[in-house]
């Protein structure tokens, strides 16, 4: 068995093991959650801050519309489909890598990076949208793993140079 196989597998169980295990009121917790990692939020947010500090705009959300199309990008090659529920999930792009994950993981680093005091809210919260994402049968684990790690390391690179 090769890697990918083994992480596929391991995929389908946990998802399969959630799917077992709902309840009314997370479920309904965990769809308002996963709206904080949307992109269309974000970029309601981003405007929105921009009319008050247009540095918003070019140190926070250009490098998050560059790093989101990035994310996209892999999503339309690597081509996964999503988990299906059904009941939960409206998603209907490919779902390797999580956009949520990247885009809520990418917000939590730069903000925390802008107001330090935030830092613990702002991971927690950025934690529950990963969360929400396999719970929902939105994603798999390793497409909320890989999203995340898309979104933290872009957030780390120096934007402001390119700019």
């Amino acid at each position: 068995m090769s890697v990918l196989d083994a992480i596929r597998a391991s995929d389908r169980r946990a998802v399969k093991y959630l799917k077992k295990r709902r309840l009314g009121h997370v479920d309904s917790f965990f769809s308002s959650v996963t709206a904080l990692g949307s992109a269309y939020l974000s970029g309601f947010f981003g405007l929105l801050l921009a009319t008050v500090n247009p540095d918003f705009l070019v140190h926070v959300f250009v490098p998050l519309a560059a790093t989101w199309a990035f994310g996209y990008g892999v999503k339309i090659a690597v081509d996964r489909d999503r988990p299906s529920h059904p009941d939960l999930t409206v998603d209907v792009a490919p779902s390797f890598p999580s956009g949520h994950a990247l885009t809520s993981s990418f917000l939590a680093v730069r903000f925390s990076a802008l107001a330090p005091d935030t830092a613990p809210v702002l991971f927690a919260a950025a934690s529950a949208v990963c969360i929400s994402r396999v719970y929902l049968a939105a994603h798999y684990p390793s497409d909320v793993v890989a999203g995340s790690a898309i979104g933290v390391l872009s957030a780390s690179l120096p934007w402001t140079t390119l700019f």
